[in-house]
């Protein structure tokens, strides 16, 4: 811990971080408490995926990035590294860059569904699925419906308990068009040219690692690639597991690429 801590001795970098599908700032303190050891952290957590920050009216990539350049604005910050965890850098990447923007941290991210690893069959499914609910409008019903949840609970690598605060905490028909957003989203990412830490994990059974690597390397003149071992979706989020998956040089490899 001491040397964790004191690689982030002197004033430390802000950084801004916008969560991934199905996830919040509930479910990710581990990871939250682990990244204050270098910045000061600001979440955001994205509408509709807390209780705290109701649903948007019309759900759009678009309107999901609208919202986080407002909470940026109210942070009054004057520098920062801008965050995006998987579904989170989609969303990062479509606020323009300012003045106070000093990079952006791509952590495991979502590109399009191309950069998916699902298999072509399960993709399909879940598309089906998806679409069926929104279509008959079903998505709250199927949310709040206690076979949904055992399901969930079944399916899942979770722990009950984070089952709980994932159909406690969102809103179900913003789970559903995210979800459609991310298995139908075709669209080849303009990936913003600044500079940019890439986080990818040979444990990652989500995203496509070469595909986004070619991507990024394509698109981004200064680009730092940390590779560490995070599940997409791990069964533990404690600090201790981020602790043991990211190195420390790494993180100070980080602070020192953000140059003000």
């Amino acid at each position: 811990m001491k040397t964790r801590q004191a690689s982030a001795a002197g004033k430390k970098k802000n950084l801004i971080l916008v969560n991934a599908f199905y996830t919040n700032s509930i479910l990710l303190r581990g990871l939250i408490e682990f990244l204050e050891d270098y910045f000061r952290v600001y979440f955001i957590d994205l509408p509709g995926f807390i209780r705290s920050s109701p649903s948007l009216e019309n759900i759009s990539l678009e309107n999901f990035s609208e919202h986080v350049r407002r909470r940026i604005e109210e942070f009054r910050l004057d520098s920062y590294i801008l965050g995006g965890i998987s579904f989170g850098f989609l969303v990062i990447n479509g606020i323009p860059t300012n003045g106070q923007c000093l990079g952006t941290a791509a952590i495991l991210p979502y590109i399009n569904a191309s950069s998916l690893k699902l298999k072509p069959a399960k993709k399909k499914a879940y598309r089906l699925l998806v679409r069926f609910v929104l279509s008959f409008n079903l998505s709250q019903w199927v949310w709040n419906s206690r076979v949904c949840r055992r399901l969930a609970t079944w399916y899942s690598v979770y722990p009950a308990e984070r089952v709980d605060v994932i159909f406690d905490e969102m809103d179900g028909r913003t789970f559903f068009e995210t979800a459609r957003m991310i298995l139908e989203n075709a669209a080849v990412c303009d990936i913003q040219n600044r500079p940019t830490t890439l986080f990818l994990s040979r444990s990652d059974g989500t995203i496509d690692n070469a595909y986004v690597a070619g991507l990024f390397r394509d698109k981004i003149r200064d680009l730092l690639i940390v590779n560490t071992e995070i599940s997409h979706y791990p069964n533990r989020v404690d600090k201790k597991y981020f602790q043991e998956r990211i190195t420390d040089s790494d993180m100070k490899r980080m602070i020192e690429f953000y140059q003000e």
